[in-house]
């Protein structure tokens, strides 16, 4: 049992989902739930709780806005098919879900990295289609890009190579390191390094660029988040999905043309160079 002298609290997403719960909760699959309780349990883990702890706090839930609590999470774990399950089901469940978590904390797993990095992919995916921050056709295309690199490697820093990101977003390599520069401009994306290149057919070492903190982000807008235009609350971002042929709204139609650009989709617009002395090596080869 790995135990810490002193508990500390879990971190809101973590409350969030006790209190809430999972989405589309399918009742004949639950991997979903089993994966939703272990990303729980290893915060808790890795937070010095014990199993007993983590236990009574799915079954007592999270206080809501209203003062009442709620545990959703724990609903769930207890119904299948609308129908309460046996406790020994239950109780088989959130032991396998606990000890799957100590095992990977103990094997180095790091939850509270990747959930806030889930976090910053979700709340970027919600908002590239708000006319609020302006994006060009070639700005969202891009952003999408990093967006889903991010997701799939659950890491911050992501290589962009300008042919890489030229090839999954259709435009021209030039079209793709200057949307990559106006973004970080914008302080939408960061970059973490220059990258080199090398030329002569020898390969050389793409940027590296990551998302910005969107809190930092909106902070600068003076909002602490934008207001959603999606009625339906899905995002436009499929992380399963290369995208080849654009679908809308990455088709540059309406939203992402309201913002005036000195950039076209083909990279014929005005250079950055003479700007931007040092971006020559944005997009280079990896």
């Amino acid at each position: 049992m790995i135990t810490a002298s002193k508990a500390t609290p879990l971190p809101s997403w973590a409350l969030e989902i006790i209190a809430d719960g999972i989405q589309d909760d399918d009742n004949d699959d639950r991997r979903g739930l089993f994966r939703a309780s272990h990303r729980v349990a290893c915060s808790a883990v890795a937070h010095g709780w014990t199993e007993i702890e983590f236990r009574n706090l799915l079954k007592d839930g999270v206080k809501t806005k209203e003062g009442r609590p709620s545990n959703g999470l724990w609903r769930q774990v207890n119904t299948r098919r609308g129908r309460k399950l046996k406790w020994r089901t239950v109780d088989r469940f959130l032991s396998k879900v606990w000890q799957c978590a100590e095992d990977n904390i103990a094997s180095g797993s790091d939850p509270e990295r990747e959930s806030y990095i889930l976090t910053i992919v979700k709340r970027w995916s919600e908002v590239i289609a708000n006319s609020a921050i302006h994006l060009s056709r070639s700005e969202a295309l891009v952003l999408d890009y990093v967006i889903t690199g991010t997701h799939r490697r659950k890491f911050r820093n992501i290589a962009c190579p300008g042919r890489g990101v030229a090839e999954y977003t259709g435009l021209s390599h030039q079209g793709a390191v200057e949307a990559l520069t106006s973004l970080r401009d914008r302080r939408i994306i960061i970059r973490r390094s220059s990258g080199t290149w090398v030329g002569n057919g020898r390969r050389g070492r793409a940027a590296i660029y990551s998302l910005a903190d969107p809190d930092e982000f909106f902070s600068l807008l003076g909002v602490s988040t934008l207001p959603s235009e999606n009625p339906s609350g899905q995002s436009i971002f499929n992380p399963h999905k290369r995208v080849t042929v654009h679908t809308n709204p990455l088709l540059g139609e309406g939203m992402y043309t309201n913002r005036p650009t000195n950039q076209d989709d083909k990279g014929r617009g005005t250079s950055h160079k003479s700007s931007h002395a040092g971006d020559e090596t944005v997009g280079a080869v990896e």
